[in-house]
């Protein structure tokens, strides 16, 4: 699954999706921030290094800019969106009972819900 935030939804960057979760009229999507086109990289087969790649690297080595959005599931608005510190482990996002479970790579695990 593919999923594209447009730039009239007022989202900073677009994440590289982890995870998803559909729970009813809801998706949720957790990632860490995508600042680099990898495929225009590779297209143009350019080998040195600039400034989006290294921002890339850093975020994917420290966990910076990592959120996780709630999406209706009907229009793709964003609903909420929370900041994270850290990154999730791959396809670490599940929903039960009403609550939305996410596994973190440091070990810890984050309920959001009541």
């Amino acid at each position: 699954m593919v999923v594209r935030f447009s730039a009239s939804m007022g989202q900073d960057f677009l994440p590289q999706l982890q995870s998803w979760e559909k729970e009813e009229k809801l998706l949720c999507v957790v990632g860490p921030a995508d600042v680099y086109d990898e495929v225009s990289y590779f297209e143009k087969k350019d080998t040195e290094l600039n400034d989006l790649q290294i921002k890339q690297d850093e975020i994917l080595e420290n966990g910076n800019d990592v959120r996780l959005y709630i999406l209706s599931g009907t229009t793709g608005r964003v609903i909420n969106s929370y900041q994270l510190d850290g990154l999730p482990v791959w396809d670490g996002l599940i929903a039960a009972n009403g609550k939305l479970f996410l596994s973190m790579k440091n070990g810890k695990v984050i309920c959001f819900g009541k």
